[in-house]
């Protein structure tokens, strides 16, 4: 008798800790509908979607396309060694995220802003048209971006308020025009019209620090890593 009670508690303990690390994979796509499940099969249509369903340690698979506008995240939390994963399905078909901006000082049309949000991982995704930031970190902590691909923005990755911190980016490509390089003069970009250009690809303001680039492709850039600390 002790020994099926044994088997039966050793049994419930293993199924405990397999629903404790179970993870869930969530599917979005341009083309996603109203009544979904986030499956493959049922993509949600929005990140958003996705996100406000999934727990600590979920993947959210981005199907190849065009995501327009803004995604905006705020409130979704991963966890320590179990972060909520937002990633390309398909590494070979890029997802792209299209900000719809001309390029500006003022506008905030970012691919994604997070706010009040902690533990996300942003990889694999390609940026366009996104001004003045492309990844708007606000209050937020211990966010990677990882193999994304940028060809715009001027606060490119953009942690800020004094509850940022902790902000990861690598891995990651990205190019400005030739002409910021050779072509347009110092004026032009550092007082000039075209001053949207004057930013780096991580630019850190009145954050709580703690921030790293590493292993990333710089092109045509003016600067790589620059702040404006709280203090």
């Amino acid at each position: 008798m002790w020994t099926r009670i044994i088997f039966f508690l050793c049994t419930m303990f293993q199924l405990t800790i397999i629903m404790i690390t179970a993870q869930t994979h969530l599917y979005v796509s341009p083309e996603g509908s109203g009544a979904v499940d986030g499956s493959l099969k049922q993509p949600f249509r929005s990140i958003e979607a996705a996100a406000s369903i999934a727990n600590p340690g979920d993947t959210i698979n981005l199907l190849p396309g065009t995501y327009v506008g803004t995604t905006k995240l705020t409130n979704i939390h991963g966890a320590p060694n179990k972060p909520i994963v937002i990633i390309a399905a398909d590494p070979s078909h890029i997802p792209i995220s299209d900000g719809q901006s001309e390029p500006s000082n003022d506008a905030f049309h970012p691919g994604i802003a997070l706010d009040s949000c902690s533990w996300i991982n942003i990889s694999g995704i390609k940026f366009e048209n996104c001004w003045f930031s492309v990844v708007d970190v606000r209050q937020s902590s211990y966010i990677t971006v990882s193999h994304c691909h940028f060809t715009s923005g001027k606060y490119t990755i953009h942690p800020h308020g004094v509850l940022s911190h902790h902000v990861l980016v690598e891995n990651s490509i990205i190019k400005h025009p030739f002409q910021v390089w050779k072509g347009w003069s110092w004026l032009e970009i550092h007082h000039g019209e075209i001053q949207y250009y004057n930013g780096a690809l991580i630019h850190p303001r009145k954050s709580g620090g703690g921030h790293i680039m590493r292993y990333n492709e710089l092109h045509n850039m003016f600067n790589g890593f620059r702040t404006r600390p709280a203090s």
